[in-house]
């Protein structure tokens, strides 16, 4: 099916609408006549009466293309309440007429009339909103096609899938809303739905940003994937599908008002801070929050009686927990690796010691008796304190900035240690530890993808196991510790200087974090290393250079932690003339990479740098080059692609690891093969020597 452009010729105004028998005394919607249009009722078009009076536009508060309710600007009230449309798609309550996109096309189904867009012909406009109509021509609107037809198997020409509409609205008399209705609508901003059944994946990898949701029932994963996803209402007056939200990775903000819940509601919204679920829920279903790691507060209500697997796994941002009297039932690893969950209230009578839904694997105190609890603090300022027993430990940070100094003392003013895993997946990018630390945990700062800085204090006397295990891009340790020997790129305490490219020993000594559009860098002196980029274009072009200099494209460039964020998948890369270096994994495993271009001042790619770069098939290395790193672009044995072709501006001079006969680089097949072999006995770095 080939690329589809949506368009439109109508702008949607969601306030107006026209009111019938007040101010203007005319009647909103389509009035008899020849000539030229006149806005209606909420943007609807009126053929003008030659000439006669334009009708009065009156502004309610709070009417939207699905509901009405609020004060008129003419002064008359209209209770809150759904739509209630004619033929002529305006509201018989209100008078809001619906702004009815032109271009759409119409066949008969079951019922009624299924809608659809004409990509052949084309007819639509660069505009908006698409606004799916009540009725056409006196026949009820009841379905919204998808991406097949019924058969499910051949493709429906006439799905709205891949439309650039800005907005979607859809009333409350169409009655299915087909199987990937709006899938992969990439300037999809806002979804307002007023009812039907969905089929399944209806919103699969759209860019809507919100959504309002009235239906009868949703099929499985509507949203999956809708990574900009960062409100929704939903009102069902069945069940949700299996994983309606399922990694929407910005959404912050859900309101369930009603409906039942399948499987992981929200399972991998990493963000979701704000949400409210009905009322008389009794069950919470399997992985309905599972890697909601913003799930902060959270009170399991009273009427709540089950608790499905694996429902919390990964809630790393829940403190604590009451578990209510009429609980009956926790599934197993319902509770697995809630790292901070370190107060349980247990009033629901099952016995949590060595019960497989892991509480007891994080919590400091089980207790029925409040009188047995430790002592929680959450400060102001993000900090978590945890004390029990006379000892107190720092269990983790909850608050937004990206870099930060622990406190200089616990809250009673003693010092304290960093409890094991109390930073683990935080998207923190600098940590200075200051001097009331005494020691680091086990995993404590590990799967932190983003931080790139940290400075131990002079009290730190220990660091745990793996404290720092998977800090892939922490380039700069500054230890100001007594007791601490750390080196750069050692692997002992905790790993925390393995990948380091300095260890400082001067306080306050850290580099610079900073970003030139959507790249974000660290300087450290004169040496810069480019670590990321938050845009989304796959076709990338880094900087010409940061603050005026060449710099360094740093390790593991296109990793993320998948908790929040996909790592990146660019199709193509231009170097520029900056870039000097290109780290280790820096485009490892880029499987969409097809064409890469090096800038005249490079001069080293390390090693695995573009390794597992399947449609990688043709490279050509500048002259400045001097160093191509071990395994830098060669692929899995199991699939025999990637490189065929190697070009060298300067093949002269090139040896295996700097020694032995001097290389043949003529021939490009053959430089291909030599760089693409699979085999890591014979995977060698090539070095130019003399230049």
């Amino acid at each position: 099916m080939r690329k589809r452009v949506f368009t439109t010729a109508l702008t949607v105004l969601l306030a107006a609408c026209m009111l019938a028998g007040c101010g203007g005394g005319n009647t909103p919607g389509t009035t008899p006549g020849g000539g030229g249009t006149t806005p209606g009722g909420g943007g609807g078009t009126t053929p003008g009466g030659g000439g006669g009076t334009t009708p009065e536009v009156h502004i309610h508060d709070g009417t939207t293309y699905l509901s009405h309710g609020g004060t008129c600007s003419c002064g008359k009230t209209f209770p809150a309440g759904d739509h209630v449309w004619d033929k002529n798609n305006k509201c018989t309550v209100c008078g809001y007429a619906l702004p009815v996109t032109d271009g759409l096309v119409y066949s008969d189904v079951e019922g009624g009339l299924k809608v659809g867009y004409d990509w052949e012909n084309e007819t639509l406009t660069a505009a908006e909103a698409l606004v799916i109509p009540a009725y056409h021509e006196g026949k009820k609107v009841v379905e919204v096609a998808g991406y097949y037809k019924a058969d499910g198997e051949t493709p429906d020409e006439t799905t709205f899938a891949g439309a650039e509409c800005k907005e979607v609205a859809v009333p409350n008399t169409v009655e299915r809303v087909s199987t990937y209705a709006f899938y992969a609508c990439p300037n999809l901003e806002k979804a307002y739905i007023g009812g039907g059944t969905f089929g399944d994946y209806v919103f699969y990898q759209s860019g809507v940003k919100e959504a309002i949701v009235k239906a009868k029932s949703l099929g499985k994963q509507t949203f999956r994937s809708c990574t900009a996803l960062e409100e929704a209402t939903v009102t069902c007056e069945g069940s949700l599908g299996d994983y309606t939200f399922y990694y929407c990775t910005s959404l912050t903000e859900a309101h369930i008002e009603k409906g039942t819940l399948g499987t992981g509601t929200f399972c991998r919204c990493a963000r979701l801070k704000t949400f409210t679920l009905p009322a008389d829920m009794t069950v919470i279903p399997a992985e309905t929050f599972q890697y909601c790691c913003s799930l902060h507060d959270y009170d399991i209500p009273s009427n709540v009686t089950e608790i499905g697997t694996e429902a919390f796994d990964c809630c790393i941002g829940l403190t604590h927990l009451t578990l209510p009297a009429g609980l009956t039932s926790i599934g197993e690893d319902a509770f697995d690796n809630c790292v901070h969950l370190v107060d349980v209230y247990n009033l629901s009578g099952i016995d949590l010691a060595g019960h497989n839904c892991q509480i007891e694997d994080n919590a400091e105190s089980i207790y029925t008796d409040k009188a047995e609890a430790g002592v929680l603090t959450e400060q102001d300022d993000g900090f978590a304190f945890y004390t029990k027993d006379g000892n107190t430990s720092l269990i983790g940070y909850f608050g937004d900035e990206t870099e930060i100094t622990l406190p200089a003392s616990a809250p009673a003013g003693d010092m304290y240690d960093i409890r094991r895993r109390a930073f683990w997946h935080s998207t923190i990018q600098s940590v200075t530890t200051g001097d009331g630390v005494t020691a680091i945990g086990s995993s404590a700062f590990d799967y932190c993808f983003s931080l790139y800085h940290i400075e131990i204090g002079k009290n730190v006397a220990s660091i745990g196991n793996f404290a720092f295990a998977s800090c892939r891009k922490l380039l700069d340790v500054g230890n100001c510790s007594d007791a601490l020997d750390i080196q750069a790129g050692k692997t002992g305490n905790g790993s925390i200087a393995q990948n380091a490219v300095r260890v400082y020993t001067e306080k306050g000594g850290k580099g610079t974090i900073g970003k030139t559009g959507e790249y974000t860098y660290y300087a450290i002196g004169d040496d810069i290393y480019l670590i990321t980029y938050s845009g989304t274009d796959t076709a990338l072009t880094l900087p010409a250079s940061i603050n005026g200099k060449n710099y360094k494209v740093g390790k593991r460039f296109t990793e993320n932690d998948s908790w929040y964020q996909s790592d990146l998948s660019p199709e193509s890369v231009a170097f520029g003339n900056g870039v000097t270096e290109i780290g280790e994994y820096a485009f490892n495993g880029c499987t969409t990479l097809t064409s890469v271009t090096f800038g005249n001042s490079l001069s080293k790619i390390c090693d695995f740098a573009f390794q597992n770069t399947e449609k990688l098939l043709e490279v050509t290395f500048p002259a400045s080059l001097t160093y191509i790193g071990m395994s830098a672009f060669n692929y899995s044995v199991s699939k025999p692609l990637g490189l065929q072709r190697a070009t060298f501006l300067q093949p002269d001079g090139w040896k295996e690891d700097g020694r032995g006969n001097v290389l043949d680089l003529s021939d490009a097949e053959a430089n291909a093969a030599r760089l693409n072999t699979h085999s890591s006995t014979t995977a060698r770095a090539l070095e130019r020597t003399g230049a």
